[in-house]
């Protein structure tokens, strides 16, 4: 049997199974499908820039053998023809392929069938966050979406680790997403024995992937004898300087919409930010997440930097975000300086719709070299050094090398 062949038996046997602890889930399941298909192909064929339900393009093919895959779109012809590899960059600088971790790659479908499987049956979540105590002087590497484990020779997630070790940074944060589905095998073998460890501390952050699996696997990785160890369990933490307070949320566990895209925090969270904030005596606030606080263009807020703003009652001065697998800056808004950071691991190719933008300052454009995958540009993650009220902020590249540069000092 095929693999794409055993993907379509278990994620129809996990729909029956779906369908059966809720009814009408099939419908639903099926409808997302269908309008993710439609959606990719628009954005293969230039018609729109972005689609949120990307990962999921490949679902509606899977189900139904009368609908023809989109590795067979005319865009992905059109690189047949000039001698190309197939990958397509969009707009987005999505990589449409078939190779792993490109957007038409069937193991994308194991996302679906853990989410199928998982959607009731959630770990149970944690409300015993720590605060820990850090010097004025400290070094922080944050990477985004980097579990993917090294799949073969020069990976952009080895490359990254390299330079996230070389750097020696006294903490270091995973944004959150283990791929495919944040399962008990890929947690363990694509990020947990391979995380780039801070010399004080190492944090990580819960997110839509790693829900597939009902955070059961995430929630694991946070024991006594892992490198979490110091986050006791819970999936959200603060630490804290004279100056800075650093809070990592878990955005995950509550997310709304389809298949945990839209970040949220629950009452718990939105307490947990009230208390900081209150008794910041002074103190700049540096928040990391995995889902973002603005769309991907910069151009309109989310839901989540609503919950972020209310609780707090001001935006931080610092957000760093995943989700998206960019390495973009994005011009201050109301006070905050945003960088999506979750260009960790996963293949992609220079973003389009960032060209000339007001809202996104920079986005990462060099090509990383890859015989593979020649439209790849370089992965990357986030350094920071934080001393007294003074921050340098670096974007590194998986290569080493300095991509952009900003410094800032807290109010």
């Amino acid at each position: 049997m095929s693999i794409v062949s055993d993907l379509s038996t278990r994620l129809h046997a996990a729909l029956d199974r779906a369908e059966a602890e809720t009814p009408g889930i099939r419908a639903e399941f099926e409808s997302m499908a269908e309008r993710a298909h439609t959606e990719a192909s628009d954005v293969l064929a230039g018609a729109r820039a972005h689609s949120p339900l990307a990962h999921l393009s490949g679902a509606w093919s899977t189900l139904r053998t009368e609908v023809d895959g989109l590795e067979h779109h005319a865009a992905l012809e059109k690189d047949r023809l000039e001698g190309e590899l197939p990958v397509h960059v969009s707009a987005d600088g999505t990589l449409w392929g078939i190779g792993p971790y490109l957007q038409l790659d069937p193991g994308w479908t194991e996302a679906l069938i853990h989410y199928l499987e998982n959607r009731n049956h959630k770990a149970t979540f944690v409300t015993t966050p720590r605060i820990v105590e850090l010097p004025d002087r400290v070094s922080l590497a944050i990477v985004g979406d980097w579990g993917t484990g090294y799949w073969r020779p020069g990976t952009g997630a080895e490359g990254v680790a390299k330079a996230v070790a070389a750097s020696r940074p006294d903490v270091t944060f995973h944004l959150g997403d283990v791929y495919y589905a944040g399962a008990a095998d890929e947690e363990r073998t694509k990020f947990v024995e391979l995380w780039p460890r801070g010399a004080t501390a190492s944090f990580t952050l819960n997110s839509n992937h790693e829900m597939y699996d009902g955070g059961k696997s995430y929630f694991a990785a946070l024991g006594a004898s892992g490198p979490f160890a110091q986050q006791g369990g819970c999936s959200y933490v603060a630490l804290r300087t004279r100056k800075w307070l650093i809070v990592g949320l878990d955005t995950g566990y509550f997310a709304t919409g389809k298949m945990y895209l839209d970040g949220a925090i629950d009452p718990h969270q939105e307490a947990f930010l009230r208390e900081l904030a209150a008794g910041a005596d002074g103190r700049s606030i540096m928040l990391l997440s995995h889902h973002e606080g603005l769309s991907l263009p910069g151009d309109a807020v989310t839901a989540l930097w609503g919950q972020v703003v209310a609780a707090l009652g001001k935006p931080p001065t610092l957000w760093y975000w995943g989700h998206a697998h960019n390495g973009v800056v994005y011009a201050d808004r109301d006070g905050c300086a945003s960088r999506c950071v979750g260009h960790g691991a996963i293949p992609y190719g220079p973003a389009s719709m960032f060209v000339g933008s007001k809202t996104a300052l920079w986005s990462e454009t060099a090509l990383a070299g890859d015989r593979d995958t020649p439209k790849r540009v370089k992965n990357g993650f986030a350094r920071v050094i934080i001393d007294g009220a003074a921050v340098s902020e670096e974007l590194v590249a998986e290569d080493g090398s300095v991509r952009w540069t900003h410094q800032l000092s807290a109010p």
